[in-house]
């Protein structure tokens, strides 16, 4: 019956302790910023990932396989200059 005394003690003076309760704290206080920075990078990376998805789509890559008339460029135009008569 000493020992569930002694347990009842114990467990009575670790509810009733404010002792680490700053350390407890500081650590959700550091959880929750690691997470807000987390999800923070997630979005800014989607963001810069749809960025660089429009600028491959209307820009493609030299190294395309498709002719140059297909991906969207203007045919050259030749000059079309008077002729100077000097």
């Amino acid at each position: 019956m000493k020992r569930f005394s002694l347990r009842a003690d114990a467990l009575a003076r670790l509810i009733l302790s404010d002792r680490g309760q700053d350390l407890v704290e500081y650590a959700l206080l550091s959880a929750f910023v690691a997470v807000a920075c987390l999800l923070v990078v997630a979005n800014i990376g989607r963001g810069l990932n749809d960025v660089y998805d429009t600028l491959e789509v209307s820009n493609p890559p030299a190294s395309s396989s498709q002719p140059a008339s297909a991906a969207g460029a203007r045919p050259a135009r030749a000059a079309s200059r008077p002729a100077s008569g000097s």
